[in-house]
C-alpha cells in the first residue's frame, strides 16, 4: 500500500539502510524551512508539540476531550507561545456529538461512531460516554492569524479531510502537514483515503514520510502516519 501511495504521487519506493523517527525527520526540514505556526489538531496529551517547542514561533494545541485538557493547559502553562483549545476541528462550525472510549491513551475518542473493524483489531475500544463539543473551522481560528509559514498535525480519528477542508484559504500558508491516513477506515466515513491523498496531491503537497504503521490480524495496513511537504 506504501508503494501505491508513492506511485500515486510519481515517485517510487526503495529500501535504505539507514532509518530514523518521524521527529527527526521534522527537525532536519524545519532546520532547512523554518515555519512560524504549529497547529496541532488532536493534541490529545501534547507529546508530539512538546518536542517541537523551540522550532515555533507559536504553537495552538486542539484537543475536545475534557478529561485530558487540564492536563494539557498543566504542561504548558509556562510555555507563553502555547494556546490551547479545547474545541474540535471540522469543516462547520457547529456542535457534534463526541464518543469517549476507554483506551488507555484516549487516542480513539471522535465525533464519527466506530464501525466494527476497530473492534476486531483494537482493545478497549467501547464508547463509554457521549458529550457534545463545540466544533470549529480552522480559517475561522486564523483569521486574525499573521503568520505566512504553517506546519498542521492531524490525528482526528477519522476526521481527517474535513480538518484539511476547514483551513480554507490558509492552506496556501501551509507547508507541511503530518497527517494520520486511514488506509481501512475504522470510524464511519463516506469517503476512503485516496480522496485525503487526493486533496494534498491537487494543493502541491508530496509525501516525504511514512511512520507509525497499524496493521490489523492478517499483516494488511489499518493506518500510518505520513509527512507532507508542499513544492513549490
Amino acid at each position: 500500500m506504501l508503494k501505491k501511495i508513492f506511485n500515486f504521487f510519481g515517485y517510487s519506493l526503495t529500501k535504505t539502510r539507514k532509518s530514523t523517527n518521524l521527529h527527526e525527520i521534522i527537525k532536519l526540514r524545519l532546520k532547512e524551512r523554518p515555519q512560524d505556526l504549529l497547529l496541532d489538531v488532536g493534541a490529545n496529551y501534547g507529546d508530539f508539540s512538546e518536542k517541537l517547542l523551540s522550532y515555533f514561533k507559536e504553537i495552538h494545541l486542539f484537543e475536545p476531550n475534557p478529561e485530558i485538557v487540564p492536563s494539557l493547559r498543566s504542561k504548558f502553562k509556562s510555555f507563553s507561545n502555547v494556546k490551547i483549545f479545547d474545541c474540535g476541528i471540522g469543516n462547520e462550525n457547529k456542535k457534534l456529538p463526541f464518543y469517549m472510549t476507554n483506551d488507555k491513551g484516549k487516542t480513539l475518542s471522535s465525533i464519527k461512531k466506530q464501525n466494527n473493524i476497530i473492534k476486531e483489531n483494537l482493545r478497549n475500544t467501547e464508547i463509554i460516554n457521549q458529550i457534545e463539543i463545540e466544533i470549529k473551522r480552522l480559517d475561522s481560528v486564523l483569521k486574525n492569524n499573521l503568520y505566512k509559514k504553517i506546519f498542521l498535525k492531524s490525528d482526528t480519528q477519522g476526521n481527517d479531510l474535513e480538518t484539511l477542508e476547514s483551513l480554507g484559504q490558509f492552506i496556501k500558508n501551509v507547508n507541511f502537514i503530518n497527517i494520520e491516513v486511514s488506509i481501512i477506515n475504522l470510524y464511519e466515513n463516506n469517503y476512503n483515503h485516496w480522496k485525503v491523498l487526493d486533496f494534498l496531491k491537487n494543493n502541491n503537497f508530496e509525501p516525504i514520510f511514512f511512520d507509525h504503521g497499524i496493521r490489523d490480524k492478517k499483516g494488511k495496513l489499518i493506518e500510518c502516519d505520513i509527512l507532507f511537504e508542499k513544492q513549490n
